[in-house]
């Protein structure tokens, strides 16, 4: 957001930091952000890391990419649990030691999906560091169509409409409304027999 036009024309060498991918500024050659040197997280595995190694010859400065080591592999395994599987047993089969970001983003409720990835890694040098569940992430039940306060629903309203939120129909939400049920009923005899 800020403009290569507010540093004076005088500077030599730029050198700006934050910014995790390295890149001129401007698309000028002496203005730069020189990236991080190592992947600051899981979107950023599949990119080249490099330190920038300036030269200068009077005034003039002359810059080098200069690439850094993969020292450790990262790499995000998404899609479908059958996507996941197929992934974690290429990587297995290779013997990979990758850190591993596990995104689920498949249709159907998969409610082992943290022992299903535990299980396809064990025994191998693969390390799972997070595992996210983005259908569950990206349908976030909204509570107020009906212009009610949640205050104003009853506790398996609000467990109802989280199932239509997440489109868990028929048979499977009919289970988990009856689960919900005991669920609560036990709550509530434990608390009214609390001291």
């Amino acid at each position: 957001h800020v403009p290569a036009s507010i540093f004076p024309p005088c500077i030599d060498y730029l050198a700006l930091g934050h910014l995790h991918v390295p890149q001129r500024v401007g698309g000028m050659e002496h203005m730069r952000y020189s990236g991080s040197p190592l992947p600051m997280g899981f979107g950023e595995a599949s990119q080249p890391k490099s330190v920038c190694l300036v030269d200068f010859t009077g005034r003039s400065a002359r810059v080098e990419l200069l690439p850094v080591p993969e020292f450790q592999k990262l790499e995000r395994v998404s899609g479908s649990m059958c996507e996941i599987l197929g992934r974690l047993a290429t990587l297995r089969d290779s013997n990979s030691s990758a850190w591993l970001e596990v995104v689920y983003t498949g249709d159907d409720l998969e409610s082992s999906l943290r022992q299903q990835v535990e299980t396809a890694v064990a025994g191998s040098g693969l390390r799972v560091l997070k595992i996210r569940n983005a259908r569950l992430l990206d349908n976030q039940p909204s509570l107020d169509d009906t212009g009610r306060n949640l205050e104003e629903l009853s506790e398996t309203e609000v467990f109802s409409r989280c199932l239509a939120a997440r489109k868990i129909e028929g048979s499977q939400a009919d289970l988990l409304m009856r689960l919900y049920g005991e669920i609560l009923t036990a709550m509530h005899e434990t608390d009214s027999n609390a001291e």
